[in-house]
């Protein structure tokens, strides 16, 4: 997510195979981690347990374990290109799964990934009706600005923060969390959102093999991880209240030994095993024109969302210039909803709206919808959430 998006919209393609990990760290499974160190030893390779520092730093007081009491992961310390440290284990006579700790984009509209940028526009957000909430709406995403910034039916208690800070909004930019959050409590107020920061990689920590700048920095998968430990931490206690969990962010499989995604299936496992099929994952599903899957919407226990034309059954994505072309068949596709010209809070001031396009905000229209049972219809197998019945009538996509 670009947290300073020009009001251009102006976009390019991230090419495939701009693969961006954490250099020197490799992912193991739990059960794994004396054998993977030994084979690598044998090669003359010296690694290290580091899981306890690396995961202290990503999940703070949230430490969660599964259920034979080991952390969701372990991590290795390696001393090559964490790729080809995965490919000496995964490619053993007796393979053992391991994977880079990747970076996972907000499916954004710069460099990164292809697709739509957010401008201002002068409106106003009709507030959604207040009244005793029904349950909590899970979202990861980049980050919440402050309260004052927001409107009143986007603070506390309608909104809790579990995020340890706030995203900072500069200039011109958007709140890609701020914006994803404001379209759940419109489209189901009914619902209070519960958020949890998986921030931008903006100090460096993340390497990558492909030459050329990356504009919009991309999160980590240990941070999608923290954010989904603390949500579990704040909220395993009252699981009943837990209608689902959005998660507006993705990035495309990139090499062969990338098909683990350790780090990123052990957090989606972590929430499926607090809160089970009554809590689905909805993910973006992609906002770029090309045929590689993007995970975790192509994840089978996750809905992938496609940004869709109002009444239209058609997906919109955008080409290597950021424009809008229809999308062809996305196998990891299994929701479709309104993702083109939405309005919502901008995050500059409790007043500021921008309008923004893209499956991000696509996959939180239909979270919303579904959580609250709203009309749908299925084409072939796919399911298309329509664009009522919703609290409001000021979002383009979204009219009675």
């Amino acid at each position: 997510m670009n947290l300073e998006s020009d009001s251009t919209g102006d976009a390019q393609a991230g090419s495939h195979g701009g693969c961006h990990y954490i250099e020197g760290l490799l992912a193991v499974r739990p059960r794994d981690i004396d054998i993977a160190v030994e084979s690598l030893g044998m090669e003359g390779l010296d690694s290290g347990d580091v899981t306890d520092d690396v995961l202290g730093e990503y999940l703070g007081d949230a430490q969660v374990q599964d259920e034979r009491g080991e952390p969701p992961i372990r991590v290795l310390s390696v001393p090559e290109n964490p790729h080809r440290t995965a490919a000496r284990l995964v490619h053993r006579k007796d393979p053992i799964p391991a994977s880079p700790i990747h970076g996972v984009g907000y499916e954004s509209h710069g460099k990164y990934m292809s697709g739509e940028g957010p401008h201002r526009v002068k409106t106003e957000l009709g507030a959604p009706p207040k009244g005793e909430l029904a349950g909590w709406i899970a979202v990861v995403d980049s980050g919440l600005v402050e309260e004052e910034s927001r409107p009143e039916w986007m603070r506390q208690p309608f909104v809790r923060d579990l995020s340890p800070d706030p995203e900072n909004v500069r200039g011109e930019g958007a709140s890609h969390g701020t914006f994803v959050t404001s379209l759940i409590r419109m489209a189901a107020p009914e619902y209070g959102v519960a958020f949890a920061a998986a921030p931008p990689d903006l100090v460096g920590k993340l390497s990558t093999e492909t030459p050329g700048e990356v504009a919009d920095p991309p999160t980590t998968e240990l941070d999608v991880l923290g954010a989904i430990s603390r949500l579990v931490a704040a909220l395993g206690s009252e699981p009943s209240t837990v209608k689902a969990l959005n998660l507006s962010l993705g990035a495309a499989q990139c090499g062969a030994n990338d098909s683990f995604l350790l780090t990123l299936r052990s957090a989606i496992d972590l929430w499926r095993s607090h809160f089970g099929q009554n809590a689905p994952i909805f993910a973006a599903g992609g906002n770029s024109d090309n045929p590689y899957p993007v995970f975790p919407a192509a994840l089978d226990c996750v809905r992938g969302v496609g940004a869709g034309v109002d009444e239209e059954v058609t997906q919109r994505v955008w080409d290597d210039n950021g424009d809008p072309v229809a999308a062809r068949h996305r196998f990891w596709i299994d929701d479709v909803a309104p993702g083109l010209g939405l309005h919502g809070a901008g995050g500059l001031a409790e007043s500021d709206v921008v309008e923004w396009s893209g499956s991000s905000f696509a996959s939180a229209v239909a979270t919303a919808l579904n959580v609250k049972s709203a009309a749908f219809v299925v084409h072939d197998g796919i399911v298309y959430w329509q664009d009522r019945p919703v609290s409001y009538d000021r979002v383009v996509g979204l009219h009675h």
